[in-house]
């Protein structure tokens, strides 16, 4: 059900821009560009935090049943009560982590939902302000149907803040949760809790810094094209950003972005990213899709190509470890599609051509990989 959420707000938006006879509309159009999401993507990432909680809460159950299963007879000198004592601030820990999770599961839960009723909120009032263009089509309505759709960007513009204000509070509980579960950790003989906190913070905030860039940026975009597809005017091309600084566990940043360009009927997606090692570039990737639409036809045909750099054993320099590409053709009537996909990989070449129709559907691949185990030609009968 969350997953149609980015389906109604793409309704509701261009249902809002049909309605340009009323002033108000692009704006409220403009703000439900704003708040498109995926709250499906937001719930996954809910449900995640809330096995952690379970595992935790589990290893600490456990913990302090293996404890209490030891004899007392078997062991009672003052080690045991130390040893005790060391797996009780430990369980500790482990309960405030579960709690903290627990927390985050919840305000992640309940972002979704909010962008989900936001999301019914939009389509409710798409149409509301489709029925007052209608009406506004008759002169003596124009002015009660214009003052009408001002009410409604008041509405609307209250609601936005309100989600904006749901996902200020989401981060401040994620951020002011984890600090203090630092502390307490800390408390409870934790030496190295402060520290990791304030790395995590410290690398997360580059993270969020470049989010709130790449917010900044589209948001100034959808005010751009808020009008798009609504005038005479030309378009405006670049219809949004994707800015990247990502860590992995070993500590390697890959950073870059890419944007999303539409010239007429032609949709075109760079992309582009540095792995940085401890600030030395080890690596790298750089993308290219585009699709074209041909006017007035259910035909459309996409391709692309994608570089990469920095690959286990592979080359020094400027020549890439690997290549790839890919083009294809699509009939939106009968559903037809082709398409074919291949480069170099690993050292290896493949490639893949497959097709589907009414009919059925048929695939063709190879590779020049050679199998990791050769197959046993042994008869049945001798095995």
């Amino acid at each position: 059900m969350l997953g149609s959420a980015e389906t109604l707000m793409s309704l509701a938006t261009d249902m809002t821009a049909g309605a340009l006879i009323l002033a108000p509309a692009l704006m409220i159009s403009f703000e439900f560009k704003l708040c498109s999401g995926k709250p499906q993507n937001i719930m996954k990432a809910a449900y995640g935090w809330d096995n952690a909680a379970d595992l935790l809460q589990k290893a600490a159950t456990e913990l302090r049943e293996l404890v209490a299963a030891l004899p007392r007879q078997t062991w009672s000198a003052q080690d045991r009560e130390r040893y005790e004592s060391t797996v009780q601030q430990y369980t500790l820990q482990l309960d405030y982590l579960h709690d903290y999770c627990m927390s985050v599961s919840i305000s992640l839960t309940v972002l979704a939902w909010a962008l989900f009723g936001y999301a019914l909120f939009a389509i409710g009032m798409a149409t509301w302000l489709d029925a007052l263009a209608l009406a506004a089509l008759d002169p003596l309505l124009t002015v009660e149907c214009e003052a009408a759709a001002a009410t409604a960007l008041q509405i609307t513009t209250i609601a936005t803040a309100s989600l904006g204000a749901a996902g200020a509070m989401a981060g401040a509980a994620l951020t002011a949760g984890a600090n203090l579960v630092a502390d307490n950790q800390s408390e409870h003989g934790n030496q190295y809790a402060r520290a990791a906190f304030d790395e995590a913070f410290k690398n997360g905030g580059k993270t969020a810094l470049t989010n709130l860039a790449q917010d900044g940026v589209n948001a100034g975009l959808a005010y751009i094209t808020r009008a798009d597809g609504t005038s005479q005017e030309r378009p405006f091309p670049l219809k949004g950003v994707d800015f990247d600084a990502d860590r992995d566990g070993e500590g390697i940043w890959s950073i870059g972005g890419g944007a999303q360009i539409e010239t007429g009927p032609v949709d075109t997606e760079l992309n582009g990213h540095a792995n940085v090692d401890h600030g030395h570039v080890t690596g790298g990737d750089a993308e290219v899709k585009g699709k074209h639409e041909f006017v007035n036809t259910p035909h459309a045909i996409a391709g692309g190509g994608k570089l990469e750099w920095g690959k286990p054993g592979g080359n020094d320099g400027i020549v890439p470890d690997s290549f790839t590409g890919s083009g294809g053709y699509e009939n939106t009537d009968t559903g037809a599609q082709a398409g074919a996909e291949g480069g170099y990989k690993e050292g290896n070449w493949e490639g893949k051509v497959q097709g589907a129709s009414s009919q059925g559907t048929a695939e063709l691949s190879g590779s020049t990989k050679q199998p990791d185990k050769k197959p046993d030609e042994t008869p049945p009968w001798d095995r």
